[in-house]
């Protein structure tokens, strides 16, 4: 009997509802966007400083829907899987800012805010310099980490993440007030503290 393949169809339906979503999701963000030429800004500042991406698009809306349902860039994941875009309910979350310009404007806007913040002292999420014509690389792009480097630099960030949130936020302290229970106290702060040397932190990234 001779087997028929199917073909999967498309749920438009489905896509457009999404669409929807997101494009309502972006107008909350930033009441500004629309479908015309402009710069796009993200912006997000926390313990380890201030972070940007600056971005160009014929449509505005229509880039950003791809930045958040997209996969390839270090942007992309950061708005789709960790930080999402700010709000009341998520303060950690990518402030997005527009400015329109003409759209033969766009390649010479582009990288001249990326230039221009890059000199401020922003870490840039832009691996190029921005344009279309004499671009330079300003990031390298991420290669594999071994196993070993990936346990060492996860300890790191979870190590500022917690300074970061118990400076923050938390008061810690210990349910007794006894010698076991402020060692238990002073362990846990030596926890949190970077290793001293570079032995200890050779040490560290063999456990």
């Amino acid at each position: 009997m001779e087997e028929i393949e199917e073909k999967q169809e498309i749920d438009y339906a489905e896509l457009f509802k999404k669409q929807y979503k997101i494009e309502k999701i972006l107008k909350i963000a930033c009441p500004e966007i629309d479908h015309k030429p402009g710069i796009y800004f993200l912006i997000r500042e926390d313990h380890e400083g201030k972070h940007i991406y600056i971005g160009k698009a014929v449509d505005l809306i229509q880039r950003m829907v791809s930045h958040m349902r997209g996969y390839q860039q270090r942007i992309d994941i950061s708005l789709s899987k960790k930080r999402g875009l700010y709000s009341k309910d998520n303060k950690d979350g990518w402030k997005l800012n527009i400015l329109h310009f003409k759209e033969e404007e766009l390649n010479e806007k582009e990288a001249y805010y990326i230039n221009l913040y890059k000199s401020a002292g922003y870490d840039l999420y832009n691996i190029e310099s921005g344009g279309t014509t004499g671009k330079t690389m300003i990031n390298q792009r991420l290669g594999p980490k071994t196993y070993t480097e990936g346990i060492a630099n996860g300890k790191t960030k979870l190590r500022k993440d917690l300074n970061y949130i118990i400076e923050k936020y938390l008061v810690i302290t210990t349910k007794k007030d006894n010698i076991s229970h402020q060692k238990a106290l002073n362990k846990f702060y030596m926890l949190l503290k970077e290793p001293e040397n570079p032995e200890e932190k050779k040490e560290e990234s063999q456990e």
